[in-house]
């Protein structure tokens, strides 16, 4: 009797590169997770062509004003423009964090099926406290300048598989941007206004002086005197001298 067929040897089960399907585009599942960024965007994201100086298409509170256009007088003809480029200056942390919260969301909801998404989180979290940090020690414009040579550094990265860039300081581009006359100086402490002392108990009682007070002894515990010579037996309004 012929032995049985020996079986197949099981395959392992297959893990899709961290880009997946870049000619695809994004993933119905992933365009439902993020229904306010535009689909062009998100395949951009995750296909790592998506630009540094594009952070704001990911927030909404700069993107919707991009899409405006304005009547231009140019010679004798009015013209269609759109007016985006002042929205395209970051101006603080958080025209650059928030957005870039998003980004990261994105791409480690496109790299669940990866095994490297703990990993990739951890860089992700690195960069952003770096960037918090570097923020509060540089001026703004060398700190932004940094940001865009940093991400556009990593996108070139991260088309080769490799995120790990995300969780360490580029020494090359801190030092190209990042130099010690950037350096935010300590604001000079406001002096302070000396005030003047509270009154106190000791304080000669003012409606004595003015004639005014209801009794004596004082009601309010202030000795009376003539706030001129000192005197008991009469206020400044009666003084003599």
């Amino acid at each position: 009797m012929p032995a049985p067929p020996l079986a197949a040897p099981s395959q392992p089960p297959y893990t899709p590169p961290l880009t997946g399907n870049t000619a695809a585009g994004a993933s119905s599942s992933l365009l439902s997770l993020f229904p306010e960024v535009e689909a062009a965007s998100i395949t951009a994201i995750i296909t790592h062509d998506f630009r540094a100086s594009d952070l704001y298409k990911l927030d909404s509170r700069y993107r919707d004003k991009t899409e405006r256009q304005i009547l231009s007088l140019k010679g004798e003809t009015l013209e269609l423009t759109t007016n985006d480029s002042a929205y395209r200056d970051y101006k603080s942390l958080n025209a650059i964090a928030i957005p870039l919260s998003t980004y990261f969301s994105i791409l480690v909801s496109h790299a669940e099926t990866s095994g490297k998404v703990s990993r990739i989180c951890m860089d992700f979290f690195k960069y952003n406290a770096h960037l918090i940090k570097i923020a509060s020690e540089y001026e703004w414009s060398a700190v932004i300048a940094y940001h865009m040579a940093f991400f556009n550094k990593r996108r070139r990265e991260m088309q080769e598989g490799d995120y790990s860039g995300w969780g360490k300081v580029d020494m090359e581009l801190r030092s190209e941007h990042l130099y010690s006359a950037n350096r935010l100086t300590s604001p000079p402490k406001a002096a302070r206004r000396s005030s003047p002392l509270p009154s106190t108990k000791l304080d000669p009682c003012r409606k004595f002086d003015q004639g005014t007070c209801p009794s004596n002894p004082c009601p309010f515990g202030r000795p009376h005197l003539c706030s001129k010579c000192k005197k008991s037996d009469h206020g400044a309004h009666k003084c003599p001298n």
